[in-house]
């Protein structure tokens, strides 16, 4: 009777067992319903079995829950011994832990079992480089084939990957062979895998070879050599040759296609050299590459993809509208990108990103700053990108003038975009966005742009880790607020910590030296520039030159300029302002001559130069006829800084009706500091009044400016002294 009864209760712990595992089962075919599976099964106090805790996995890899795969692994450890842990079971828990994105513990759970299958093996490699972890991925493929096991179409597709992520051409090209020997170069996925990894290699045409040798080309493969292409940045007739010869093979275009195409018109047209007589179609109407420029082109065709994506009902795809985006704002079409913005029905944080992008391009600072406010109201979140964009506004902030200002402001400009930039850097620290080397030297640049020299200090003191942009970015800093010995203080601690210089290093020591009148550590820094080559890059040659004429040695100067083959704009405006600070009037002006007989054009800063040295020395005759040449015989449309030099000539010689008619017939505002030089003109010749018209026009720019009401109360000091004869 006891023996009946115990066999009744082991009967309906059985029944009520295997209810339960149906239950489970059941469960783990609703993904949303995965928390409910393991709460049913931690209430269940015994070993389940194979192909419940199975399910329990499959479930788990669907949701993408470590968490939970990590709870079955602890119900299975609880229950079963770890030696019972084999098979089918542990090779799918090896699996789970993988594609959940645990490598590490897919590892460990591996090398614990009796054996392990090409699946499990398959999934550590593919986790490796889901990770960006190429090189561990090759080695679990070592280990793989050290067991014997052979590989399948799976792990030649990870192996691939993974020598397009470190990138390994040669691997890549021993692994080609190997799966051509064992057959698996003909499937479609692993043949799309390889023409991937010879694009990333960088070997376009080996790329070109398995492309033409597929048995199928389906959207992916057409996908894949376009992106190929874009990235390695080939002639845009050969994308859109390609675009086109899909389409008349019957491929049709997908979501990805056209993203692709539209990033491929982006990267094209920043190449503003670039000419090409290619037509591309759209609608049977051509566009003609060559007689526009490669940005307007650009613009067209992505048009016209634009107009192709709609019909085929692609544009509500949030990939095809950032990439729409962020062509038209390379383009400079803000405009379009802001209609297109606003008319957008899904927005993530790429989109606002983009449109950050677009604004910062074009030089904007304001527009960003409200944009990441209209972010926040929508309950967008941002990421680091956006920081990074943010900071630059600021520092396009801190670069703005006064004057470009239409309302009155009682702060400057550096001072209104460094509480802004404070208040982004304490939101960017409660994300935990600072610990990154990027946003650091970004933080970096805007403090140094915003003058805050201390709080630049201070930041770059607490920093752990300093890369070579960090050191760069401080010296760059001390460069342009003109404290020459901290720079090159800077530089010595640079030495110490023994980190490898390059030529923006050398550049803003070189400004240093200038700035100090150290000759010696510039010949110092001529030895390092020859030795490691800088000595090609004409912006370095040109720092060097222009500071060997701060230090007032134009001997050197001169050298250094005779050892260069073909003399550049930029290394003649160097060279030319290097003997400005002589006596010799004659010579500035004959450099000038000589640079043009040289047929090398001069510049826009090449007149800002000489305008200001024919300003500096009273040769007014020279410089009107210097500031006429530039539009009459170069074309070249003054800027700001060209009227405001011949303001500040004609004044300082007493010509106010040629400087009355240059401001009346100015294309553009004066800006704050053109007002205040002819002030100083008016002072040393009592014009009164044109200095009250001069001191109104400084006051509407900026009302609380303390040299106009000086320079303004000065004059009239003078002008009573003069009246009463004291």
């Amino acid at each position: 009777m006891i023996i009946h009864w115990a066999f009744k209760e082991h009967l309906a712990y059985f029944h009520a067992s295997l209810s339960l595992e149906l239950q489970v089962r059941a469960v783990c075919n609703e993904s949303h319903q995965l928390g409910m599976a393991m709460d049913t099964l931690f209430g269940m106090h015994s070993p389940l079995s194979d192909i419940t805790y199975i399910s329990l996995l499959r479930a788990c890899i669907k949701g993408k829950s470590l968490y939970q795969t990590r709870r079955v692994r602890e119900h299975l450890e609880k229950h079963r011994p770890q030696k019972e842990l084999k098979g089918l079971l542990g090779d799918y828990l090896v699996v789970a832990l993988a594609r959940c994105g645990s490598a590490e513990d897919a590892h460990k759970l591996a090398i614990s079992l009796q054996s392990r299958t090409v699946y499990s093996w398959s999934a550590l490699i593919s986790s490796y480089v889901d990770s960006d972890r190429g090189e561990d991925a090759l080695y679990m493929w070592k280990c793989m084939c050290n067991e014997g096991i052979f590989p399948n179409h799976y792990t030649f597709v990870s192996l691939f990957k993974a020598c397009a992520t470190i990138p390994d051409l040669g691997q890549g090209m021993e692994l080609h062979v190997d799966a051509c020997k064992q057959g698996f170069s003909c499937d479609h996925l692993v043949g799309n895998t390889i023409v991937s990894m010879y694009g990333k290699c960088g070997a376009i045409a080996e790329a070109e070879n398995v492309f033409v040798s597929l048995n199928q080309r389906d959207i992916v493969s057409w996908n894949v050599i376009l992106s190929i292409y874009t990235e390695q940045q080939e002639r845009p007739e050969t994308v859109f040759q390609l675009y086109i010869q899909m389409q008349r093979e019957g491929i049709c275009p997908d979501q990805w296609t056209f993203a692709i195409m539209l990033h491929a018109c982006a990267s094209f047209s920043c190449n503003i050299s670039y000419t090409s007589t290619f037509r591309f179609q759209e609608e049977g109407v051509p566009i003609d590459m060559s007689s526009k420029s490669i940005r307007l082109v650009s613009l067209d065709i992505g048009q016209a993809l634009h107009a192709d994506a709609r019909k085929k009902g692609c544009m509500s795809d949030i990939l095809v509208g950032n990439t729409l985006l962020h062509l038209l704002g390379k383009c400079g079409t803000v405009q379009q990108a802001e209609t297109m913005f606003v008319g957008l029905s899904e927005r993530d944080v790429v989109t606002w990103n983009v449109m950050l992008s677009a604004y910062i391009d074009q030089g904007q600072a304001v527009k960003p700053l409200q944009l990441y406010l209209k972010l926040q109201e929508e309950g967008e979140s941002p990421d680091q990108l956006t920081f990074l964009l943010l900071f630059q506004a600021c520092g396009i902030l801190a670069d703005m003038k006064e004057a470009s200002l239409s309302e009155k402001k009682e702060h400057t400009m550096k001072e209104i975009s460094l509480k802004i930039g404070q208040a982004l850097h304490d939101d960017a620290c409660r994300r935990g966005f600072t610990a990154d080397v990027v946003m650091v030297n970004a933080l970096v640049t805007m403090y140094g742009k915003c003058g805050t020299i201390a709080e630049l200090e201070n930041l770059f003191c607490m920093l752990s880790h300093r890369d070579i942009v960090t050191w760069n970015t401080m010296l760059s800093a001390y460069a342009k607020q003109g404290l020459g010995e901290r720079a090159l203080k800077l530089y010595d601690k640079l030495k110490t910590e023994l980190v490898m210089v390059d030529d923006v290093t050398l550049t803003s020591v070189l400004q240093a030296c200038g700035e100090t009148g150290n000759l010696e550590l510039c010949k110092q820094l001529q030895f390092e520039i020859v030795s490691m080559s800088y000595d090609k890059k004409p912006s370095v040659v040109a720092t060097l030159i222009h500071s060997y004429g701060s230090c007032a040695s134009v001997i050197e100067a001169i050298r250094t300029f005779n050892e260069l083959r073909v003399p550049d704009t930029v290394t003649w405006n160097a060279y030319i302002t290097s003997h400005g600070s002589g006596d010799n009037r004659k010579a500035t002006l004959n450099l000038f001559e000589e640079l043009k007989l040289e047929s090398t054009t001069p510049s826009v800063e090449s007149f800002i130069i000489m305008l200001t040295y024919c300003c500096r020395t009273g040769l007014v005759c020279e410089g009107i006829e210097c500031f006429n040449s530039m539009i009459t015989c170069y074309g070249i449309r003054p800027n700001i800084k060209h009227y405001g030099i011949m303001v500040d000539l004609l004044g300082r010689a007493g010509d106010f009706r040629k400087v009355e008619k240059m401001l009346a017939f100015m294309p553009i505002q004066a800006d704050l500091t053109v007002w205040l030089s002819l002030l100083g003109a008016c002072r040393t010749h009592m014009n009164l009044d044109l200095a009250q018209q001069a001191f109104q026009n400084a006051l509407d720019l900026q009302s609380t400016h303390p040299t106009a009401y000086i320079l303004l109360s000065n004059i009239y000091e003078d002008a009573e002294i003069q009246k009463h004869g004291v």
